[in-house]
């Protein structure tokens, strides 16, 4: 099993090999992976977000929640 610690960003098609470890607070990407740089504080805090918003769409999907608006965007955007 490969270990992906916490606050790490795996860009998507990455090639996470078995009995690797992904290092807390980098962006990993590439086929396969390689550690590209330290991510910043925003992308660490928008990690928290991100994820939030997944589980959000993932319930909507699924018609466990509904909502009378789009939570997922501002309407003043």
């Amino acid at each position: 099993k490969a270990v992906i610690e916490s606050d790490v960003i795996v860009a998507a098609g990455s090639l996470v090999p078995p009995d690797k470890r992904l290092e807390s607070g980098y962006l990993y990407m590439g086929s396969p992976f390689e550690k590209k740089r330290k991510l910043t504080d925003e992308e660490i805090e928008s990690i928290k977000e991100h994820s939030n918003n997944y589980v959000k769409y993932a319930r909507a999907y699924m018609q466990k929640d509904t909502y009378e608006t789009n939570p997922f965007y501002d309407a003043e955007d």
